[in-house]
């Protein structure tokens, strides 16, 4: 086994940024902390919320990691050595990024790491859809600085991302999908939205992404999680979740889309809710047409992905062409909705995913979309 400097086990987030700066020269990430080895270039994050002991390597504690660890850097070939990494990185986390020649790990990622050594999302990819959980369960996935920022770098990340065509938003656990603002964390004054990722989450709410997002409800959306919901396009909901903006109770307002409820819903009924503050069920939600769909919470996640699924199956500039359109005919008058329909056409049926989509319903095959 490797042997860790004394006190190896750090959390430094300016020779975090250092480290992110030099390697970003041959790989497009990022991430906050790590642990460094003495005696060899292995580099990994350490992920343990409860402790930051220089024992625990990889912040698992894991001993299935610990025996692949010592398998590769035991290994006599690459192949034996890739192996054994791969399987440190299927056991750690979504993502790793290898060296040139593939020897030795130059990073294992954690999206979301917190500074403070905590998660506050987790991500993974399912095809093309990516799935972020909002992961401060016992916070009932309260959204802190952190967190905010962390959902802002996703959101930076998959429109520039040509294999995510659909992301899929929800909420650690059974009892929130997201209880809206941390506020202690606010109150504190220790923490402050700032930097490129906070803005873009900030963002969401008034444009959107250029790509559909689908949330779903696996308990209540209550504040800045029910304005989370609404900013999303299509969302499933668990028969137990309950749902409002109830601002007024603490002296405050819905202001992240709250007070736009009237587009979606009846005024009387918006108005309702945002001044009374009291919460609605998921099966109120449905006859208002808030959601698409109220399953079992057990459900929630299978029925969102589904979804998902189903849209990623479509050409990606036409499903993102649609939505851009339709969201238009909200807030344009007809003629100019109109207008904007007639001045996409042209360029839809001139892409390849047009002819495409034509030969494979006369083939009657499925079609390969190239997005372009």
């Amino acid at each position: 086994m490797l042997t860790l400097k004394k006190n190896a086990a750090y959390f430094d987030l300016a020779k975090a940024k250092a480290l992110v700066a030099e390697v970003k020269k041959d790989y497009d990430l990022s991430c906050w902390g790590f642990n460094v080895y003495e005696d060899d270039p292995f580099i990994s994050l350490n992920q343990n919320l409860h402790s930051k002991s220089a024992g625990n390597w990889i912040g698992y504690n894991n001993p299935e990691v610990d025996k692949l660890f010592d398998q590769a850097v035991a290994a006599k070939s690459d192949a034996e050595r890739k192996t054994a990494l791969d399987g440190i990185a299927v056991t750690v986390s979504d993502y790793a990024v290898f060296d040139k020649a593939r020897t030795l790990p130059v990073l294992v990622l954690a999206p979301g790491l917190r500074e403070d050594g905590e998660m506050g999302i987790l991500r993974s990819r399912r095809g093309a859809v990516e799935v972020l959980v909002i992961d401060r369960p016992e916070k009932r996935n309260a959204l802190d600085p952190a967190t905010i920022c962390a959902i802002g770098e996703t959101f930076l990340e998959i429109e520039h991302d040509d294999e995510v065509a659909v992301l899929v938003i929800t909420g650690a656990g059974d009892r929130a999908f997201c209880a809206g603002m941390d506020l202690a964390s606010f109150a504190d004054g220790r923490q402050r939205l700032a930097g490129v990722a906070a803005e873009r989450y900030e963002e969401f709410f008034r444009t959107g992404l250029t790509k559909p997002v689908v949330a779903a409800l696996n308990g209540s959306a209550v504040g800045g999680g029910f304005e989370l919901m609404l900013a999303c396009d299509v969302s499933v909901a668990a028969d137990h979740a309950m749902l409002g903006i109830p601002e007024v109770k603490r002296g405050l307002f819905a202001g992240a889309g709250g007070t736009l409820l009237p587009t979606r819903v009846p005024a009387a009924v918006a108005l309702e809710m945002g001044l009374t503050g009291d919460l609605i069920t998921a099966a109120r939600a449905y006859e208002l047409g808030l959601v698409n769909r109220v399953v079992p919470g057990v459900a929630v996640l299978s029925e969102a992905l589904a979804l998902a699924e189903r849209i990623a199956a479509n050409a990606p500039l036409a499903v993102r062409v649609t939505k851009r359109l339709m969201y238009d005919a909200l807030e344009s008058p007809v003629s100019a909705a109109w207008s904007h329909v007639m001045e996409a056409l042209p360029g839809i049926l001139g892409t390849s995913d047009a002819l495409e989509g034509s030969r494979a319903f006369v083939e009657k095959r499925t079609p390969r979309w190239s997005g372009t």
